[in-house]
């Protein structure tokens, strides 16, 4: 009776548990599709489409060729199924043929981007389940995976890469696999082989997947027979990335030649009131102003994820941090997303080290995050942690950690409230135009500048729609008279309305 009773119980624990992955996979799934119906184009998007298009359509991988290919053939392969070759190559600049085709198609753009962003929730949501699997792996605990999954789901920087069509998502995910691979016991010459081609499909999604890499060396100096393994991982590698490339090297020159460029021009982070024209170790500090400031203290619990044993995933991780403050060339928080897996595993040490010794005190501070989080949906792209006051983040930092064009169906529900004329200064490669009637600004986008007097512009009840990244100075320094003036409305803290 009594082993009955055992089963029982079990059986309704493990129900019971397959229920609450459930809800947090839903809320997951929620969280990221209020971002992607909610966005307007992100600074990337458009042109990231239309290369995505134009590679699967017409094997022309000379648009947007900074990046690796492989994120922009998954990104437009539910768009490239229902568009027939609308791509105006006539065009001068890649970003003219990028909003060429996200402007005038038989499409709404908004059309185009949800259809770009349905692959990066589908990534998103294999990188949900092989999460799970990774935190199994490494704790051994299914509770304390379910814990993880849970906090992965809450916090905003974590997964907003999934809503949005660009090569971030991608690099995240084969992170991810890369790492699974890497701590999951097999067969040593079979571990180095995956290793090798998710290491080389990261690369193959954003340049910095680089450092990937680590792994497959690591692993290669356990081998006894070192030669024959050296051979099959640059056959695989080398295979990977001309595959990639549509065995067409000639593409693969001019994409490392151009990001070389990129890089030694650089353009470096707007932080702490300062735009810094190089690297700096101050910029670390950018994570913990984006992560709750409950990470802190799981940071401070985890210690012991730094131990001998795991001394590869530490290298990985510094590594990483390292590049991130050192680049010449990098706007945000998300050019250090290689170690994001890292520092989930991280902090998910300390959340098990707390739930041990007061489950009630960490279910308090999910509560806590979980309002917080609510309190900026949609826009969670522009979260910051729950001490920064809303309308100070643009003091922080800009682009792509607030204000990267996201808030213009924002702010089109926010004029059918309040009638009137609009002069707005964007920052992004959409149209606001094609939300509500409005004058640029000194709106910044990719190789155009609008400018128009404001003493020109003389309407009764007139508002000026001011975005963060322009407010900051970073790209203009003529809004600096409206930091010390109260806005009417604060989007969220990235767009900022003023009356005169």
């Amino acid at each position: 009776m009594n082993n009955k009773l055992e089963k029982l119980k079990a059986k309704i624990k493990f129900k019971t548990k397959e229920i609450v992955i459930s809800l947090i996979f839903l809320v997951f799934v929620l969280f990221t599709l209020l971002q992607i119906f909610n966005y307007s184009a992100t600074f990337d998007e458009p042109l990231h489409l239309t290369a995505g298009v134009s590679y699967i359509q017409d094997g022309r991988l000379d648009i947007n060729e900074g990046h690796p290919p492989l994120s922009k053939y998954i990104s437009g392969s539910i768009l490239s199924l229902f568009s027939k070759r609308e791509i105006d190559y006539s065009k001068k600049r890649d970003w003219e043929i990028g909003n060429d085709f996200f402007l005038h198609n038989k499409f709404s753009s908004d059309t185009i981007l949800i259809l770009g962003r349905l692959p990066s929730l589908l990534v998103g949501i294999l990188f949900f389940i092989f999460l799970f699997k990774l935190f199994i792996v490494y704790f051994k605990k299914r509770s304390t995976a379910v814990l993880g999954i849970f906090f992965f789901s809450i916090t905003p920087i974590f997964i907003t890469p999934f809503a949005i069509a660009n090569s971030d998502y991608l690099l995240y995910f084969f992170s991810l696999i890369t790492i699974y691979i890497f701590i999951k016991p097999m067969r040593d010459e079979k571990k180095l082989y995956l290793l090798i081609l998710f290491s080389t499909l990261g690369f193959m999604s954003k340049f910095s997947g680089i450092t990937l890499y680590l792994f497959s060396l690591i692993q290669f100096f356990k081998l006894k027979n070192k030669l024959k393994a050296l051979l099959i991982s640059i056959l695989i590698g080398f295979f990977v990335i001309l595959l990639a490339y549509q065995f067409k090297p000639h593409y693969l020159y001019s994409s490392v030649f151009y990001q070389m460029e990129q890089i030694s021009e650089g353009k470096s982070l707007y932080f702490l009131g300062h735009n810094f024209k190089q690297g700096s170790p101050l910029f670390i500090f950018d994570l913990f102003f984006k992560l709750s400031i409950f990470y802190i203290p799981f940071f401070i619990f985890g210690r012991k994820f730094f131990n001998k044993k795991n001394s590869s995933l530490i290298i990985y991780l510094l590594l990483n941090v390292f590049l991130f403050a050192i680049s010449k060339k990098q706007l945000g928080i998300r050019y250090l997303l290689p170690g994001y897996t890292i520092f989930l595993i991280w902090a998910l040490s300390g959340i098990e080290k707390i739930f041990l010794k007061s489950k009630i005190l960490i279910y308090i501070i999910l509560g806590i995050m979980f309002l917080f989080v609510v309190r900026d949906l949609p826009n969670l792209l522009s979260y910051f942690n729950e001490i920064i006051p809303v309308n100070k983040r643009y003091r922080i930092s800009v682009d792509s950690d607030l204000n990267w064009g996201q808030e213009l169906k924002f702010l089109e529900k926010w004029t059918k409230r309040h009638p009137g004329n609009y002069t707005i200064s964007y920052f992004g490669t959409d149209e606001p135009t094609r939300f509500f009637n409005c004058k640029n600004l000194y709106s910044v986008s990719y190789g155009k500048r609008f400018t128009n007097s404001i003493n020109n512009i003389k309407y009764r009840n007139n508002y000026l729609m001011v975005s963060a990244t322009n407010l900051s100075g970073k790209y203009y320094p003529y809004f600096d008279y409206l930091k010390e003036k109260k806005p009417i409305k604060t989007i969220n803290g990235s767009f900022f309305i003023f009356k005169y």
